[in-house]
């Protein structure tokens, strides 16, 4: 099977264990029905209503059932009966002093499954690709600015008044248009990808 998803394994001296490699394969599996990058992209292109963006809950359940048939326990609901909690300290008489909730567990081989959409680290190159499916024709001469480091002397080239008077008339003759705006971890997606561009300060 192609691999679609980033991973990492540690230690690195070690392959990685065949039950893993299960709990690999099924992200595998149903890696477009999970891809929270295409998932805004069509919520970027009205294809898809914001009140349906993928959450972390809606990603478990697609993936409930591979885990059940891997022998899992799957939190199925919120509902405090169906937590699942995995003891970490124990106390008193072998009671259970603290513990914490996690969305699947595989007992035998000792495998958390923890599924956050907001926490995830979206690569830049990601964020890219969505940056030029939205960006006006304005944002993306400024961009140009930037990746031709037309201006040495600039800590990042973001606006119009950032131009030099050439450049203005160029982006004065480029049509306006309204900038859609796009959060990705409380974050505007156009302030991520110019970020990229500022020149580290010199110590």
């Amino acid at each position: 099977m192609k691999q679609t998803i980033n991973l990492s394994y540690f230690p690195k001296t070690d392959p990685v264990p065949k039950e893993l490699e299960e709990v690999i394969n099924v992200f595998e599996k149903n890696s477009k029905e999970i891809d929270t990058i295409k998932d805004e992209e069509k919520i970027i292109k009205g294809v898809k209503d914001k009140k349906e963006r993928l959450q972390s809950d809606d990603i478990l359940k697609i993936l409930e059932q591979d885990f059940f048939d891997l022998n899992f326990k799957v939190e199925i609901d919120k509902k405090k009966s169906n937590k699942i909690r995995i003891p970490v300290l124990f106390g008193h008489q072998g009671s259970t002093a603290q513990a914490f909730e996690v969305d699947g567990w595989h007992e035998e081989n000792k495998i958390v499954l923890e599924i956050d959409w907001t926490d995830l680290k979206i690569d830049i190159k990601e964020l890219r690709l969505i940056f030029d499916k939205i960006a006006t024709e304005r944002q993306k001469f400024l961009i140009k600015m930037n990746e031709n480091k037309t201006y040495k002397d600039k800590d990042v080239v973001d606006a119009r008044y950032d131009l030099n008077e050439e450049d203005r008339e160029k982006y004065d003759l480029i049509k306006d248009e309204d900038e859609r705006s796009l959060s990705i971890n409380e974050k505007n997606l156009d302030t991520s990808i110019f970020d990229t561009y500022k020149k580290k300060d010199k110590k």
